[in-house]
């Protein structure tokens, strides 16, 4: 899934399940199978990606990405079908903070 954003200064981005965050961890995280990759982030612009690895049905729910700088939040969802070993999404926008 992506997630881009506009806005300055740049937002911080960040991901969210059937809302609960996911938070970005290494060892002992409940989502320690889900790896969010920020691919790039400029003066007005962040893209960051969350990548499901191994996917299972109870991946399948709502994501949200958040995108937060000190002027304001934008928020965009999905939600994320698990069937069989295929996954599909239901396309949320592209956010913009201002």
């Amino acid at each position: 899934m992506e997630c881009v954003s506009y806005g300055y200064p740049p937002p911080d981005i960040e991901w969210f399940k059937d809302g609960e965050l996911i938070p970005r961890c290494i060892v002992n995280c409940k989502f320690k199978r889900y790896q969010q990759l920020e691919t790039h982030k400029s003066s007005n612009k962040s893209d960051s990606s969350l990548i499901i690895k191994k996917t299972v049905y109870s991946d399948a729910g709502s994501y949200k990405c958040k995108a937060v700088n000190k002027y304001g939040i934008a928020e965009a969802a999905t939600k994320l079908f698990v069937q069989s070993k295929l996954a599909y999404l239901s396309y949320g926008q592209i956010v913009s903070v201002h």
